[in-house]
């Protein structure tokens, strides 16, 4: 022990190598900014906010120059830059910490991975050309990325064409009813009676039936076997607002494109939206609140309803693999929307609106889906408990928490509903999930061999309740999936029979590959 500490003192007592105060500042600076560069670089296609990332690289960047230019004036200014770049640089890079989730264990793998470091960047920087180098190379290395990476550019907004409707779902001028309409999209609820089934063998008796019931006597009806058309929110939520499929085995998409065409539509370019504005409606949006592709979106909604999330989901990603992970850039779930808030948002709107214009209404409901906030008593769950993130939940030792707040969003919604049905008897309300969960196994998957029929009846069978007036209904199993959505709204505001598309199921891997799922894959109980 005596050696080695002789030893670091060795190192970080160095003497001063002339010229080296501005290298080694570039050095520490480039260092502690390259992880935050790498993770928009290599997830330019998934984020949707990216200003704030370049904040924090550019506050992290002035900390890490200040920190060296204030220690050189007490260590040697190529110690100072090899310790500071070799600590921010740890700061960012903890992504490889196993199921991690405390603070102190965070602080822990930080300081022990990133000291040993510094003593070995410190050991590299033995004379003024090393530094020169060294620093050359990191800053290099950080220019090359900002300069090639996608997200540059994506920061100016361009204009994304209005989507326009299948020619089947062509649009006349008159309307024989233009009643308020209220789309609720609630995250990851799959087919009750699916959970009920495969989460029996694990002792969780999971059951809604009561709520169901309560629905069906608000002139809800159930639909038993509904199903998602894609597994992810930026293609199954897109895929049924354009009545179309974005994303197929014959006509894919790159990974970029799924978000940059997922994104407009999910904050209100759709062809429902612009059908029912062209006629006279009014678009009214409910954010998600955690999640940046669903935010209201106020150049193309008339009423943004609740807060924004702002840039909730980019701060997160900015911290989470930081010791800050559980002091910044956490949403604070207690505040996420659920059900009832969205009501009461809602209901406060109608009060104050200056139009008797009709509307439709799109809210984007995190939940059932991680993060686990309620109880099945809707108690909130403590913030720093197991599975209160985005980033975490969907393993299979998250099934009794997802069951409790299963129990709770539909508890919830029986309230709400009641609530806005009777101060808008007439309207036509969907409850419906974009996908169910993946307990049965990860769609991240390599290929479509291995999603067996449990994960797909698992992942695309949904909850799904509907009030549309009686003679909208409809008897073909076709209008259970919700890729019909728009063509029965669209058909029954104009009084015509909705011409509803064959339903596809797909299979969709983290890369972006695509494969049909045949229908036989999904059993659902008939109940």
């Amino acid at each position: 022990m005596g050696a080695i500490l002789r030893g670091l003192r060795h190192v970080f007592g160095a003497n001063p190598i002339e010229h080296t105060v501005l290298p080694s500042t570039l050095l520490a600076a480039a260092l502690s900014v390259i992880p935050t560069a790498l993770l928009l670089f290599n997830n330019g296609h998934a984020i949707a906010q990216t200003r704030p990332f370049y904040v924090a690289m550019a506050a992290t960047a002035a900390i890490a120059a200040g920190l060296v230019i204030v220690l050189s004036q007490k260590i040697a200014p190529h110690v100072a830059g090899g310790l500071v770049g070799a600590l921010g640089y740890g700061f960012y890079s903890l992504s490889w910490v196993p199921g991690s989730n405390q603070l102190p264990s965070l602080t822990f793998f930080w300081l022990l991975t990133s000291l040993p470091a510094a003593v070995v960047v410190v050991w590299l920087l033995s004379n003024s050309r090393a530094v020169i180098v060294l620093a050359g190379v990191a800053s290099g290395a950080l220019a090359t990325y900002l300069v090639v990476s996608p997200l540059t550019a994506a920061e100016t907004p361009t204009a994304t064409p209005e989507p326009m409707p299948p020619a089947s779902l062509a649009f006349g001028d008159e309307l024989i009813r233009s009643p308020n309409i209220y789309v609720f999209v609630l995250d990851g609820f799959s087919n009750p009676s699916v959970t009920t089934e495969q989460f029996a063998p694990y002792g969780l008796d999971f059951s809604i039936d009561s709520s169901i019931a309560d629905l069906e006597q608000l002139g809800l009806r159930h639909d038993a076997q509904a199903t998602s058309n894609y597994g992810q929110t930026i293609l199954s939520v897109p895929s049924m607002l354009n009545a179309t499929y974005p994303h197929t085995p014959e006509d894919p998409l790159t990974t970029n494109e799924v978000w940059s065409t997922g994104t407009p539509a999910l904050r209100g370019n759709n062809v429902l939206v612009n059908t029912l504005q062209r006629a006279g409606y009014e678009y009214w949006s409910a954010s998600s609140g955690a999640w940046d592709p669903s935010r209201c979106d106020p150049t193309i909604a008339d009423r943004c309803l609740g807060t924004d999330s702002g840039n909730a989901e980019a701060m997160k990603a900015v911290w989470w693999y930081t010791p800050l992970r559980w002091q910044l850039g956490v949403t604070d779930f207690r505040k996420l929307p659920e059900p009832q808030t969205v009501v009461d948002d809602i209901l406060d709107a109608r009060a104050t609106r200056q139009s008797e214009a009709p509307y439709v209404m799109i809210s984007h409901i995190i939940g059932p889906h991680q993060p686990y906030r309620y109880e099945a008593d809707c108690s909130f769950r403590d913030s720093n408990a197991p599975g209160t993130t985005l980033e975490e939940g969907h393993f299979p030792e998250f099934r009794p928490l997802y069951a409790a707040q299963a129990t709770c969003m539909s508890e919830i919604l029986v309230d709400a509903i009641d609530e806005l049905l009777d101060a808008d008897p007439d309207a036509m309300v969907f409850i419906q999930a974009d996908h169910g969960s993946e307990f049965e196994g990860d769609d991240g998957a390599g290929s479509s061999s291995a999603w067996t029929p449990e994960m797909g009846s698992e992942r695309l069978g949904i909850f799904r309740m509907t009030k549309v007036p009686d003679d909208c209904r409809s008897t073909d199993p076709r209008a259970q999936s919700v890729i019909n959505t728009v063509p029965v709204i669209l058909a029954c505001v104009q009084g015509t029979e909705p011409d509803l598309i064959d339903p596809r199921h797909f299979f969709t891997d983290k890369s972006g590959e695509t494969a049909d799922i045949a229908e036989a894959s999904l059993v659902f109980s008939s109940n």
